[in-house]
């Protein structure tokens, strides 16, 4: 029998039954007309075949007593011939209309006996719209399957078929797959052009099946997945039953989000975060729009279908669960991880502060292997979203997360014996130092991430370190304490003790405005043990700070800095000759520096020159004969730039002595010493330290002739001026220590004149002080001068000098 003709009886067949005998035909026949259907290509027969479902669809819906074989049609769904057949809409189409008619008419058993075919037949439904029209017509039967009446008996037929199954068995995947896209649909938006946390593709099939659905419908269908979900309690793999329960707890209905989270809770004790990596995985990419670059082959729970957006709650959640979990830095889910932490960042407050605890995190678990790489894309997302430019950006309490983030991560690389972290600290350290002294508000959270970038220069190289000096000079003067303290801080982790910059950012703040400041650099001065700069490197290197004087290494060095200092000698002579004080013009201090800062990197000097053995032996001043002078213990003679550097800083001391100003006596400027006392015991040292070198020497005896005698003594028998000599100045026991410190003074360089061959000044020196001798109110200054001049050099001259003097008298 032809084809034409066998459609024409079936329609005659079916025209001639009455309503009550169509259930048992229709069960037999309905399932070969689709198939006829599918097969089907010519259009004048396939136009019979709709014929014959028209005529049943008509009498269908006129009596709801009329049932249609839901199963048989279903299984059409999963033919291999559906995606191959040019018909494929056509039956799609249709058989959709009879689903929908049909299904609810089913008993409860047959609807639960639908859905458990379904869910096992699942895996074969073609991707997109076959899916989402399987999955709603399981969603009765599922709403059963969880009632009071059916539960104890059909759930563990459920559970049977989806653990009779591996794990990661397409079916089952895809299945619970449906059900979360479905429960991530909000009830009240199902005509809305986009759904945070689905793909567009799978929105544009699931808004075909649900457009015009009230909410209160898609509340009882959400109600019914969620009431299966939880009757299952932990008994299939969390990883496939704990997800669609944990998207629908951000549905804004509280009937169903009420329902979802008391899911949740059940599992809760169920959930392995640190072996179950499939539950990691499927977490993970539910809060991602995008695959990690380089992963968007990823199949698998590593798997991310491109999204427009993830609702913000979600993300929250998500990361709130895997800040549990131990396993977030394995290798296979890292890369995942860290893009949601990065997507993340850019977020509301909330999921950021979440973002970055997980990172916090994070960084103590992350791979070994996998450090590097890590820190790279966290770090630079960090500062992009942060600080931005040089600015901090104000993100509430978010913001002292990233900076903890940022030192955390460092922390971990300084640990590194291949040298990340001290990479990572030359590049970012200046940056973070600059923002440090840019950014008031946010200086306690940058120093959060400082520590860990000093963490990473521990032990760099020396090139390394003088990088980063132009910066802490430019931060030394900085007006906030803060940015002080961690100049104090990287120069102590930077330099080693022995180097002159280890010392010289302390010696800068050790007179501080900020009291615990310069305690704080007291502290770090005297510490390092034994360990100290060489006194010359130190020397030359505070007169490059302070001064701009750099030192030749040329041969004829010793005259260019003969030459550099006679222009400050001349300022001092100058301000010697005014007869009202006034400050020497001496070249101007390098920024933030003044006299003060001059003594105590003075009063250091003098101490490494003690240490060294470079200077004379000081004796109790307080003893009422005449000290003795005793020679320093040099061993060869001293190179003449360090010398002149060091002269060139004593000149702002001596300046203040010129002046004549009374502070100079009386105050003390660094541990218990008077300006004028540093002044005469750097005088003493500079007269040891010149021997030698005739140009140096001749320009610390003008000195101290300036200073001690009051004069540029030129001609013998001129008198000295009371008004500015320190040793005729008048002040009770202070000033009398000090002129027995400035006798000696005296008598080394008479002693280093006579030694060095060069112009006699002790015979010089005795002839102008003859003339004190005979005057009363400056006599003793004078004998403790003629006394160390007598001790230091050819005795027999001096002796006729002082008898013709005496012969005078």
């Amino acid at each position: 029998m032809a084809k034409d003709e066998q459609y024409d009886k079936v329609l005659l067949r079916l025209t001639c039954a009455e309503d009550e005998q169509l259930s048992p035909i229709l069960e037999k026949l309905l399932p070969l007309v689709f198939d006829e259907l599918l097969t089907q290509t010519d259009a004048a027969l396939r136009s019979k075949l709709v014929n014959i479902l028209n005529h049943v669809l008509t009498r269908a819906k006129g009596n709801a007593a009329i049932k249609l074989p839901a199963q048989g049609l279903t299984a059409r769904w999963h033919s291999p011939n559906l995606a191959t057949s040019p018909n494929g809409p056509f039956f799609r189409n249709l058989s959709i209309i009879f689903l929908d008619l049909s299904i609810p008419r089913l008993q409860p058993q047959e609807q639960i006996d639908l859905a458990l075919y379904s869910l096992e037949h699942f895996g074969e439904l073609l991707p997109g719209q076959d899916r989402v029209v399987g999955f709603l017509n399981c969603i009765p039967g599922l709403g059963q399957m969880a009632s009071e009446a059916q539960r104890k008996e059909q759930v563990p037929r459920c559970i049977a078929l989806i653990n009779g199954r591996a794990a990661d068995d397409p079916g089952n995947v895809i299945f619970f797959q449906m059900a979360t896209e479905f429960l991530l649909i909000p009830c009240g938006a199902t005509e809305a052009p986009s759904v945070g946390g689905l793909p567009s593709a799978s929105w544009s099939h699931w808004k075909g099946r649900l457009k015009a659905k009230p909410a209160a419908d898609m509340v009882a269908l959400k109600s019914s997945v969620l009431r299966w979900l939880g009757s299952m309690s932990a008994e299939p793999p969390t990883s496939l039953v704990y997800l669609p329960s944990l998207v629908a707890s951000v549905e804004n209905y509280d009937a169903v989000s009420n329902l979802a989270e008391n899911n949740c809770k059940r599992l809760d004790p169920e959930l392995d975060l640190t072996k179950d990596t499939a539950l990691l995985a499927r977490l993970t990419c539910a809060g991602l729009t995008t695959a990690p670059p380089g992963q968007e082959a990823a199949t698998g729970a590593l798997k991310v279908d491109l999204k427009a957006s993830v609702p913000a709650k979600l993300r929250h959640k998500l990361l709130s669960l895997l800040l549990r979990s131990r396993g977030i830095g394995q290798p296979d889910i890292v890369v995942h991880v860290v893009h949601l932490i990065r997507q993340s960042l850019r977020e509301s407050e909330q999921v950021q502060k979440s973002a970055l605890d997980l990172a916090m995190v994070l960084a103590e678990l992350v791979d070994p292997d996998c450090l590097v790489e890590t820190s790279r894309l966290l770090l630079e997302e960090v500062e992009t979203v942060f600080w931005p430019g040089g600015g901090v950006v104000a993100m509430g309490s978010a913001t002292p997360l990233a900076f903890r983030v940022f030192g955390s991560f460092a922390r971990q690389l300084a640990e590194r014996p291949s040298g990340e972290g001290r990479a990572l600290a030359l590049v970012s350290a200046p940056r973070m130092l600059a923002l440090l002294a840019t950014n008031e508000n946010a200086a306690g959270d940058i120093l959060e991430a400082l520590g860990g970038l000093v963490a990473c220069l521990k032990g760099t190289g020396e090139g390394e370190r003088r990088e980063f000096v132009p910066l802490l000079d430019k931060l030394i003067v900085a007006p906030r304490p803060v940015v002080r303290r961690e100049v104090l801080r990287w120069a102590a982790t930077l330099f080693p003790a022995s180097a002159p910059e280890g010392r010289y950012y302390a010696l800068r703040l050790l007179g501080d405005q900020d009291p615990d400041l310069a305690k704080a650099a007291e502290s770090a001065l005297s510490g390092g043990g034994r360990e100290a700069p060489p006194f010359a490197e130190m020397c030359s290197f505070l007169a490059f700070r302070a001064l701009g004087l750099e030192t030749s290494k040329s041969s004829s060095a010793e005259v260019k800095v003969a030459d550099r200092l006679e222009p400050q000698l001349q300022a001092l002579c100058k301000a010697a000759a005014t007869p009202a004080a006034s400050a020497p013009d001496l070249l101007p201090l390098a920024a933030g520096f003044s006299r003060r800062d001059l003594s105590r990197a003075l009063f250091f000097l003098l101490r490494l020159a003690e240490a060294e053995g470079l200077r004379f032996e000081l004796e109790d001043s307080t003893s009422p004969s005449p000290p003795v002078a005793k020679k320093p213990r040099l061993a060869d003679t001293y190179a003449s730039e360090p010398v002149a550097a060091f002269l060139a800083l004593l000149d702002y001391l001596l300046a203040d002595v010129v002046e004549g100003s009374s502070a100079v006596v009386t105050d003390e400027v660094v541990e218990g010493k008077t300006g004028l006392e540093l002044s005469l015991e750097g005088l003493l040292l500079s007269a040891s330290l010149s021997s030698g070198h005739e140009a140096i020497r001749s320009g610390v005896v003008r000195r101290a002739e300036l200073v001690l005698l009051g004069m540029e003594a030129t001609s013998v028998g001129s008198a000295p001026s009371s008004r500015r000599g320190t040793l005729f100045r008048d002040g009770g026991s202070v000033i009398s220590r000090m002129r027995r410190l400035g006798a000696r003074v005296l008598g080394a360089l008479a002693e280093q004149s006579a030694l060095g061959g060069g112009a006699p000044c002790g015979e010089h020196w005795l002839g102008l002080l003859g003339s004190v001798l005979r005057t009363t109110v400056f006599c003793l200054a004078a004998a403790l001068a003629v006394c160390e001049l007598l001790r230091s050099g050819p005795v027999a001259k001096l002796s006729c000098r002082v008898m013709h003097m005496s012969r005078e008298d």
